[in-house]
């Protein structure tokens, strides 16, 4: 049984399945894995931007691209995608503007709560 992640801006259900090989139970868990780790992901990118360690910034997003493999959520990739070759070269201004977009993305998938306190 497939749970709606309709109220996820981006995310690509079907191309989700077909990368699980049309796996419900798979994408579905993976998915649930992801949503339960983005909080902790938000705080971490946070923190990291707010000591400008560009390095970790740059390992943070190469990791959560990883962990995008099977979740489909192509702004968010393409955010991290420019995030983490803007950490790289350590242009602040650079950084700033894709550090930006990678948190309007991930903050459509915190729970409600979570977007309470920004």
């Amino acid at each position: 049984m497939n749970k709606d992640y309709s109220q996820y801006p981006g995310l690509d259900w079907n191309s989700c399945l077909e990368r699980t090989g049309n796996n419900a139970q798979l994408a579905n868990e993976l998915l649930e894995i992801f949503l339960r780790d983005v909080p902790k992901e938000v705080a971490n990118f946070k923190e990291a931007y707010s000591v400008k360690n560009y390095t970790a910034l740059k390992d943070l997003a190469h990791r959560m691209r990883g962990a995008l493999a099977y979740c489909v959520i192509p702004n968010l990739e393409s955010a991290l995608q420019l995030l983490e070759k803007a950490a790289g070269t350590e242009i602040r201004e650079e950084v700033a503007k894709f550090y930006a977009v990678v948190m309007i993305q991930l903050k459509k998938f915190l729970p409600p709560e979570a977007n309470d306190n920004k």
